[in-house]
């Protein structure tokens, strides 16, 4: 695609996510529709610690064949950010924003720095940066849909969010990462309906999962 395209098409999704960001009510953006349970950590009931238990496997078995395309000086901070996001969406249903943050920042700055050049990193940059505004677009357009014919939200705002910060880790590997994640929470979701522990109407915390396709791919 010509350069002058790409710029103009990253305009234009800067600027829809802005106008959608602007009408969306505050409870999507700041996961606030139930604050007293979101400002401290959860204590898990004992099913629900054992089912964190096994997905803390799971996060652990996913680093045994942790690809070195991260710097070392990163990995263990990025390590550290995605197992608090994981901990915190499998005890209280939440992912914190300023981890999230944090994760985008060291991404960014990974990039950057493993570039061969100062202009090859601001170049791929701009391409993760246009990557996460489409990520976000979508969801904002998916729950406008959802609102409109009365649907429940798929995937929570924390959820895109953190796609949204990944994109700035993981590049092109994103869409695999993904789908392994959409899988493990597909097989997870099977598991549990088959032992009768959830019914069909159950939410389950998404983001586990998604932090285990991230290291998978990281």
């Amino acid at each position: 695609m010509h350069p002058f395209f790409c710029v103009l098409f990253g305009a234009f999704t800067a600027v829809l996510t802005a106008a959608l960001w602007k009408y969306t009510p505050a409870s999507w953006i700041l996961e606030a529709a139930d604050p007293p349970r979101l400002q401290r950590l959860c204590p898990p009931s004992r099913k629900k610690a054992r089912q964190l238990a096994l997905l803390l496997f799971f996060f652990c078995t996913a680093l045994m064949p942790l690809p070195k395309t991260v710097g070392a000086a990163f990995r263990p901070l990025l390590l550290a950010c995605f197992l608090l996001q994981f901990l915190f969406d499998g005890l209280c249903y939440t992912l914190p924003d300023q981890w999230t943050a944090v994760i985008a920042l060291l991404g960014a700055l990974n990039c950057l720095l493993q570039s061969q050049s100062l202009a090859c990193g601001i170049m791929t940059l701009s391409a993760r940066l246009l990557a996460a505004e489409e990520i976000l677009c979508l969801w904002l357009v998916s729950a406008l849909l959802c609102t409109l014919f009365r649907k429940p939200l798929p995937m929570g705002m924390g959820d895109a969010k953190l796609v949204a910060a990944a994109a700035f880790v993981l590049g092109g590997r994103l869409l695999s990462a993904l789908l392994a994640a959409s899988l493990l929470a597909g097989l997870w979701c099977a598991l549990l309906l088959a032992a009768g522990r959830i019914e069909k109407r159950d939410r389950i915390p998404f983001g586990p999962f998604l932090v285990i396709g991230f290291l998978l791919y990281l």
